[in-house]
């Protein structure tokens, strides 16, 4: 068992038990892959508002391949998505994206580029009138794996 660290997005959270959570992460070391944080749901828990879905952390957690959920050791809150809360429809978007990045992207299927791109959608969406753009989806994937840059089009509803 080797004790790792990285900066990690939070996918998703699943309430575990009676204080636990476990959480979907996506880091550009390890691709996506579930973390079981101990204490989460607890008031003066160690991971207590800091695993919510959106947040940007530095986590160093324990790695075995062959377990499915590691166990996560430590999280920093490096960004907060808190503040979208302000607004419903962005927080939906949010979410969305989110929830289609766990469906697509396989476990620890390791992807720099959207890793890179996925702080972007996280800190401020782009609105324009009543259609909501985000940079994230004007990428397209080769069948090989790798991201072509796609043009951004005025007339395109991205979600």
């Amino acid at each position: 068992m080797g004790l790792e660290t990285a900066t990690a997005i939070v996918l998703r959270t699943i309430d575990y038990q009676e204080s636990s959570k476990i959480i979907t992460v996506l880091t550009e070391s390890h691709g996506k892959f579930a973390l079981m944080a101990r204490g989460a749901k607890k008031p003066k828990g160690p991971f207590s508002g800091v695993v919510e879905a959106g947040n940007t952390l530095n986590i160093g957690f324990a790695y075995k391949s062959n377990r499915t959920v590691q166990d996560l050791r430590s999280a920093d809150l490096v960004h907060s998505v808190s503040s979208l809360r302000r607004d419903f429809t962005t927080w939906l978007l949010l979410f969305q994206v989110l929830e289609r990045i766990t469906a697509l992207v396989h476990e620890h299927e390791k992807n720099t580029e959207l890793f890179l791109l996925l702080p972007t959608t996280t800190s401020a969406p782009i609105t324009s009138g009543k259609l909501l753009y985000l940079p994230f989806f004007s990428y397209e994937k080769n069948l090989d794996g790798s991201l072509l840059d796609g043009h951004h089009n005025q007339n395109d509803l991205l979600i």
